[in-house]
């Protein structure tokens, strides 16, 4: 209203020239800034809305405290549920991210649960089998003691010649007959312990395979497919892996304390095998193992994988048919 448009049609600016006017309108516009814009904070009250003169600029600036009084209330409210909101935001952010991830988390445990059962299953079959197994051997126990009745009936209606005579046959069935019981049990536990040191020597293709000694027949190995092959097939090393093997299931079953000889055990062996071999040899709970071998076969280099369990070495020397082998204790190959 004060600048009319266009200014031809403005009987008091419309004839001055457009840089005045152009002045005039940014002028005014300057003073509509300051009449609508917060003033500073520390501003003097005698500098607020200057264009309100006499009573009406008292109400205006005694209602200007009191809605700044009472808005600061609101604002302090305000930023309370803004910050709450922002919590908000991010607590459910947290959940939308754990969600998006939850498939993959739940084929992961199904996964494992899977996995558990199966092995639950399996440990179930073994105590199923061990469960029978006792069973047969208490019932192979009380025909035992039934036969021990009948034997001590018997041997109180003899003479003391025909008692000792009659016992000894006696005893000597019934332990055959024990030890044909026996005998599954006994190669199931062998099978056990020659798979077990077999795999720790023989090639990685073995991993998952399992020995077997089947009656009258070579032994056989179970691969992981269910094919089972003869050991007498396979390579040198693997046969004498084999042996190495055996060797040390009868020592771990029978208990026996005495020196385990192994005659050159890394024949046929590749570098990779040869020092598992000497670990196993090494590790293996026994009093005494004595290994032969020769300077090709545990060189210098693969006695450092086993030189904390070398309680002694001796190096033994063909010097002639006249002297014979010479023995040097606390020596080994040289080089």
């Amino acid at each position: 209203m004060a600048l009319p448009e266009p200014p031809e049609a403005d009987p008091l600016l419309g004839n001055i020239a457009p840089s005045i006017r152009l002045k005039v309108r940014n002028r005014f516009l300057e003073a509509l800034e300051r009449i609508y814009n917060p003033p500073a904070p520390d501003c003097a009250s005698e500098y607020l809305l200057g264009h309100v003169k006499g009573d009406a600029r008292a109400k205006v600036l005694l209602q200007l405290v009191q809605a700044q009084s009472s808005g600061s209330t609101r604002i302090v409210q305000g930023a309370k549920r803004v910050r709450e909101a922002r919590e908000n935001l991010d607590e459910i952010k947290g959940k939308i991210e754990r969600l998006q991830h939850l498939p993959q988390t739940t084929k992961d445990i199904r996964e494992q649960l899977d996995k558990l059962n199966t092995e639950n299953q399996e440990v179930s079959r073994k105590l199923g089998l061990l469960e029978a197994e006792i069973r047969k051997l208490k019932a192979d126990l009380h025909t035992l003691n039934e036969d021990i009745g009948r034997i001590q009936e018997e041997l109180a209606r003899l003479g003391p010649e025909q008692k000792r005579i009659a016992v000894a046959e006696r005893v000597g069935r019934a332990l055959d007959d024990l030890l044909e019981q026996l005998k599954p049990t006994t190669t199931a536990r062998l099978e056990e312990y020659v798979t077990k040191y077999f795999r720790r020597i023989a090639d990685k293709r073995f991993e998952g395979g399992k020995i077997h000694l089947p009656v009258g027949l070579p032994p056989e190995i179970e691969l992981e497919s269910g094919q089972r092959l003869a050991l007498e097939a396979f390579s040198g090393f693997e046969k004498r892996s084999f042996g190495v093997a055996f060797s040390l299931a009868l020592a771990e079953i029978t208990k026996r304390r005495i020196p385990l000889i192994i005659d050159t055990p890394l024949g046929n062996a590749d570098s990779e095998y040869r020092p598992r071999t000497l670990r196993t040899l090494a590790e293996f709970d026994l009093d005494q193992a004595i290994v032969l071998t020769h300077d090709e076969e545990v060189t210098p280099r693969l006695m450092q994988h086993i030189d904390p369990y070398i309680r002694q070495t001796f190096l033994v020397e063909y010097q002639g048919r006249e002297r014979g082998s010479v023995i040097y204790p606390n020596q080994y190959f040289k080089g």
